[in-house]
């Protein structure tokens, strides 16, 4: 006979971070016997198997069973498996498992197999009793992530400065210069972003980046584990597009071969810095242009610093 059927918030470890939560079921026949349901992706700590101990202690300790009460750990079923129980006992000062079937189970309730086969989500008053203390246990568990101050901040601006890419259309149409079109995208590099950057928002772009002898007009720098380089060039309509063509695989093949040095470089410009959890998040919309010769060096247009032309200092940064 079923004595009580709850949801019980226990500790499972001393360091645990957040307590768990289980379905105690006591049954009593000739003996009490205590069933406890492991909750899956509902319990907000440890499971069921591995906190058995405290949980059997906790239990104790409030009263809902007896030290001599006989304990079974249920795993209810899923699309993917069976349900399991195990009858556990203590050996030598340890937990001991010990399957048991379905049947051996319900014999030793004194219990039908409706009480075994209904699952805990089902019932409407345990479901309520879940989401409640779920709730206590960790007020935020349910809520979206919520990224950082400093990557808000940054996809605002970038938001705020944007550049239209109806504008752009338009400048295109009317016939602008290759030096308009140039000044129209620098002011947003986030138009080159959108485009080739992945993972989105996770970029560091460039406007006048050196490579090699010269510059590029755009780059653009993603990826994780590895680095994606994209290189951008803007030319006229009186620009031979061969002449642009040889000239952007002659500065991708500097790249391969120079892959481990460019890497360090782009990553080590003052403006490439982390803003949020992910690698390279949302650096710049008008990120590092690095423009303007000075002698035999550049300056970067946004912080002012003067660098040996060619090559920033190399630092761990991807």
């Amino acid at each position: 006979m079923k004595i009580s059927d709850f949801i019980f918030r226990y500790q499972a470890h001393r360091e645990s971070v957040h307590d768990s939560i289980c379905r105690v079921r006591i049954f009593h026949a000739d003996r009490v016997v205590a069933l406890l349901t492991d909750l899956g992706e509902r319990n907000t700590g440890s499971s069921v198997a591995n906190s058995i101990e405290s949980l059997r202690r906790h239990l104790i300790e409030a009263g809902h069973i007896s030290d001599d009460a006989r304990v079974i750990e249920h795993y209810e079923s899923t699309h993917l498996s069976e349900a399991t129980f195990a009858r556990v006992s203590e050996v030598h000062g340890l937990p001991h498992w010990e399957k048991m079937s379905f049947a051996e189970v319900t014999a030793m309730l004194g219990c039908l197999d409706a009480e075994l086969n209904r699952h805990t989500l089902d019932d409407v008053r345990l479901a309520a009793q879940i989401e409640k203390l779920r709730v206590q246990i960790d007020p935020y568990i349910d809520r979206p992530y919520q990224e950082s101050i400093a990557v808000l901040n940054r996809r605002n601006e970038i938001l705020r400065h944007r550049v239209p890419v109806e504008q752009l259309r338009t400048v295109i149409t009317n016939g602008a210069t290759e030096l308009e079109m140039h000044r129209l995208i620098a002011q947003d590099l986030s138009l080159i972003a959108e485009l080739y950057a992945r993972p989105e928002e996770e970029y560091i772009a460039f406007s006048q980046f050196p490579v090699d002898s010269g510059f590029v007009d755009f780059a653009l720098f993603s990826g994780r584990t590895q680095m994606d380089v994209t290189l951008v060039e803007v030319k006229g309509t009186d620009f031979a597009l061969d002449d642009a063509r040889a000239q952007i695989s002659s500065r991708l093949g500097y790249i391969v071969r120079q892959y481990p040095q460019f890497r360090a470089d782009g990553a080590s410009h003052p403006r490439a810095r982390r803003t949020g959890a992910s690698r390279l998040q949302l650096i710049p919309r008008t990120a590092a242009a690095a423009a303007g010769r000075c002698g035999a060096g550049y300056q970067c247009e946004l912080c002012g610093d003067r660098r040996p032309r060619g090559r920033w200092r190399r630092t761990a940064f991807l």
